[in-house]
């Protein structure tokens, strides 16, 4: 055998040891990492479509080596570019490795990031528990509300009962107008001859009207008691002027706002009682206070 045949036969021992151990130890690996990859497929779905592009390729890969044995007796002129190409391969490989190492450095991000992800579910639970505290309260708070809008009716429908109740009354004093005139005009004409006497009287009324240091005397208007008086101080109302000037409706919802002891007042009249106070108008105040205490005053309208 000459030199030439020993060279072609080193070659092709050559070959086939590389071959096998080709066949042998890289296959054998390609397989354990498709397998890893496969596992690695299973947590994350997402990689399912490049590894399976990978494994397909590695398998076109081994084919190729399958085609590159049985064409070996027809091919040993191109065995040097064969063992280039098989080095290609290689380099491929180690490609393929580092975009494994690649993508399991991804894979650690991921899970790191999963973790974050946990933290901020874990947070906003936190944040979800205390916003249904602060619901809870709320609801509460709410229920409470109902409850004082019912009591509050239940004073509205009282203060309409007075309302109806007054309306009668002044349907009542209308019909009286004319004899009270008439009074009032026997009264003015009483004071006229009799100055001196009226001016007594004037001061003795006026003196009921006034405390011992000059103070107003808001408790002699009927239907106001001392604590109704300290109620009124506590709003600035002070004197029969600032009393005549408050309105009605301004009355009510203090005597509302201070609790359900003072529910039954009805400040209807304090008003109109201090304003014929102020005007001095006797005889007027005197039939008004009587009727709210239901008295009669007859003889003083008739004459």
């Amino acid at each position: 055998m000459n030199a030439l045949g020993w060279l072609v036969l080193g070659l092709l021992i050559g070959w086939a040891i590389e071959f096998a151990i080709d066949f042998l130890y890289w296959r054998k690996k390609a397989q354990e990492e498709a397998e890893a990859l496969a596992q690695q497929e299973s947590v994350l779905l997402a990689q399912q479509t490049e590894l399976g592009h990978r494994q397909a390729t590695l398998r076109l890969r081994e084919k190729e080596m399958a085609d590159l044995q049985a064409s070996l007796a027809s091919r040993d002129a191109e065995l040097l570019q064969q063992a280039r190409r098989v080095e290609e391969r290689s380099d491929d490989l180690s490609r393929v490795e580092q975009a494994i190492e690649k993508r399991r450095a991804d894979l650690d991000r991921m899970g790191l990031t999963l973790n974050e992800r946990d933290k901020e579910i874990a947070a906003r639970g936190e944040q979800l528990r205390s916003k249904e505290v602060n619901y809870n309260r709320r609801l509460d708070t709410l229920e409470s509300t109902e409850a004082e809008l019912a009591r509050r009716v239940a004073v509205v429908s009282n203060r309409e009962e007075a309302m109806q109740s007054w309306e009668g009354r002044i349907l009542s004093r209308e019909h009286d107008v004319a004899d009270r005139e008439a009074s009032v005009n026997y009264h003015a004409n009483r004071i006229a001859n009799d100055a001196a006497g009226y001016e007594a009287v004037k001061n003795l009324l006026k003196q009921h009207y006034r405390t011992a240091e000059g103070r107003d005397r808001l408790q002699a208007l009927v239907g106001i008691d001392d604590r109704t008086v300290e109620l009124l101080n506590q709003a600035g109302i002070r004197t029969f002027e600032r009393l005549a000037e408050t309105s009605m409706g301004e009355l009510t919802r203090l005597m509302e706002a201070a609790g359900p002891r003072f529910a039954l007042a009805n400040p209807l009249s304090w008003a109109e009682q201090a304003g014929l106070f102020l005007a001095e108008d006797w005889v007027a105040l005197d039939n008004l206070q009587a009727e709210l205490k239901g008295e009669k005053r007859e003889n003083v309208a008739a004459g």
